[in-house]
C-alpha cells in the first residue's frame, strides 16, 4: 500500500485526484463522527451568529468582517441549514490549504498529517472567522511570495485581494 500511494503522490496526473480523493472521504468521515458525537448539543453561538451574518450581505456585522458571512450565507443557500453542514463547511476550508500550499508530491503527505492533527479534527468542525484564517492567511503569503518573485501589477493585484480577504476575516 506505501508503494502504491508513493507511486501516486510522484504522478502530478494521479495525485491530485488522489488527494482530493483523500481530502473528500476525510471531510466526510469527520463530518459524520462530528455530526454523531455532536449531535445532541445545540449549535455553537459563534456558528449561529455566523449563520445569521449571512442571511444578509452586509460590509460588515456590528464589530466583525464580511467575509465569514458572505461565506456562510453561500454555502448554506447551496446546503441545508444543519450541524453536518457546518461541519464539512469547516472541513472544506481546512483542505483548501492543503491542495493550495504544496506541491503534486507532497500534498498527499500534507492532506495526511492533516487528517492527524487534532485542531482540525477535534476544533476545526466550528465554523468562525478564526477558521476562515487558516485559509486567507497562507494565502496572502502565497500571493506575496509570488509577487516578490513576478514582480508584475497582477502580481501585485493578487497579493492585495488575498491580503484584502485575510483582513475581512479578522476580527480585531
Amino acid at each position: 500500500v506505501a508503494a502504491w500511494i508513493a507511486a501516486i503522490a510522484h504522478d502530478p496526473a494521479t495525485a491530485r485526484n488522489f488527494v482530493i480523493a483523500f481530502a473528500l472521504v476525510h471531510a466526510m468521515l469527520w463530518t459524520v463522527i462530528l455530526t454523531a458525537l455532536k449531535g445532541a448539543q445545540d449549535i455553537p453561538a459563534d456558528v449561529a451568529e455566523v449563520y445569521a451574518w449571512g442571511r444578509k450581505f452586509l460590509l460588515g456585522y456590528g464589530d466583525h468582517p464580511p467575509l465569514p458571512g458572505w461565506i456562510a450565507g453561500l454555502w448554506f443557500r447551496v446546503f441545508p441549514a444543519t450541524d453536518w453542514a457546518a461541519y464539512a463547511l469547516a472541513m472544506a476550508l481546512c483542505w483548501l490549504i492543503a491542495v493550495r500550499v504544496v506541491d503534486h508530491r507532497r500534498a498527499m503527505f500534507t492532506v495526511a498529517m492533516l487528517a492527524l492533527y487534532p485542531v482540525f479534527n477535534l476544533k476545526g468542525f466550528r465554523f468562525t472567522p478564526d477558521l476562515l484564517q487558516l485559509v486567507t492567511l497562507p494565502l496572502t503569503v502565497l500571493a506575496y511570495l509570488h509577487a516578490f518573485r513576478a514582480r508584475t501589477w497582477r502580481a501585485g493585484v493578487w497579493l492585495g485581494l488575498a491580503a484584502a480577504a485575510a483582513l475581512m476575516t479578522d476580527e480585531r
